[in-house]
């Protein structure tokens, strides 16, 4: 445990990978649809519904300080909690999956590699399982360095893109009022529920109290680079166009030319998806294979993260057999997934742990009458 430390803004680098891994391709082209040529408006509406999220994340973050499966037996039983354990495993092991062939369908969509896509895949899995091995020190330093050279590359791509911007494709602005936007918020909220990971994590920080930072400064972050890419979409594209495009913050990034001496920028962004992919499944399978080696009081997780990395590289070949049912999960299943996981159980949990609580408090402080006998 003391070997795999990290610190509040590790956690908080942490989710952010987290979150963006795969929101910054996938997301934009959502909250276009649902918002039109405001749909860079809608992200901060998700990000409002997302908070409520973040605070119960953080209150379970300060009640599992002592281990996530010790708490999950406190606050459940024994035998609810292996069920419960068990249930978040799998939830766990596919949400890694997902991640990795939402990844590679993108790469395979977007970029001409050298190599056969499963031989990267295989190297990228490698790579992960090495981070994984080396615990979460190791993993959250990584996350640290990339946190920082992602977003100069980001920020750096998102200023190029602004030259190519038509302020024309963001009117008619708001013709029928911001509230509009409001009811399908909830829908789209779920990208920010990724940081559910911080109670996962809570007992490996070293200053908890300040857990809470790292998860609403993870929400607000992501709501703001949606918001940035989903503006580029609009603004160099037009809603329409950039609502059927696949990926329209890529073809952003790919369109930026500034004379002739600043071009092909988009190796950046494949770089930036790239780092996100490997910290995101580093993270995942580091999580899958302590939160396992713990529920069996195993002193050592570290030889059941070669066998989950198998596991996972093949399920995510396994899962979809293409991309029109990828894409299909995504656009009408996910969220529900991510709703129980996410935010209903999290939610379940937090309340039994305080009802057990109380229960415990109950039976040790003795009512008046008996002390009196």
């Amino acid at each position: 445990m003391m070997g795999n430390r990290i610190s509040p803004f590790q956690l908080y680098c942490l989710l952010m990978f987290m979150i963006m891994s795969s929101t910054a391709i996938f997301e934009p082209p959502h909250l276009i649809r649902a918002g039109g040529n405001n749909g860079w408006i809608l992200a901060w509406f998700c990000a409002l519904v997302a908070l409520p999220y973040s605070l119960v994340y953080s209150a379970l973050a300060s009640k599992a300080n002592i281990g996530l499966v010790p708490f999950f037996e406190s606050s459940l039983g024994k035998w609810l909690a292996k069920a419960l354990i068990l249930s978040y495993l799998f939830f766990l092991i596919f949400s890694c999956a997902l991640g990795l062939r939402m990844f590679f369908e993108f790469a395979l969509s977007v970029v001409l590699f050298v190599v056969p896509v499963s031989v990267f895949a295989g190297f990228l899995l490698a790579a992960a399982a090495w981070a994984a091995r080396r615990g979460l020190a190791t993993i959250g330093r990584l996350a640290e360095v990339f946190f920082w050279t992602n977003t100069f590359g980001a920020l750096l791509t998102a200023a190029l893109s602004c030259f190519n911007i038509d302020w024309n494709n963001f009117l008619p602005f708001v013709p029928r009022g911001i509230l509009p936007l409001a009811p399908g918020a909830w829908k789209h909220s779920h990208v920010f529920a990724e940081s559910y990971i911080a109670f996962f994590l809570s007992s490996f920080v070293s200053n908890r109290s300040r857990t809470y930072l790292s998860v609403l400064g993870s929400v607000l972050s992501s709501a703001f680079w949606i918001c940035v890419f989903t503006l580029l979409s609009i603004g160099v594209f037009n809603h329409y166009l950039a609502g059927v495009l696949s990926y329209p913050i890529y073809s952003v990034v790919r369109n930026i030319s500034v004379g002739d001496f600043i071009e092909r920028v988009d190796a950046v962004f494949v770089a930036i998806w790239i780092t996100n992919a490997f910290v995101k499944t580093s993270l995942l399978l580091f999580v899958i294979a302590h939160t396992s080696a713990a529920a069996v009081r195993l002193r050592d997780y570290r030889f059941l993260v070669l066998p989950f990395a198998l596991l996972i590289g093949a399920l995510s070949i396994a899962m979809f057999r293409n991309t029109v049912e990828l894409k299909f999960f995504y656009d009408f299943f996910f969220y529900r997934v991510m709703l129980v996981f996410a935010v209903i159980l999290p939610l379940v949990l937090l309340i039994l742990s305080w009802w057990r609580r109380n229960e415990c408090n109950d039976q040790k402080v003795p009512d008046s009458a008996s002390s009196a006998g």
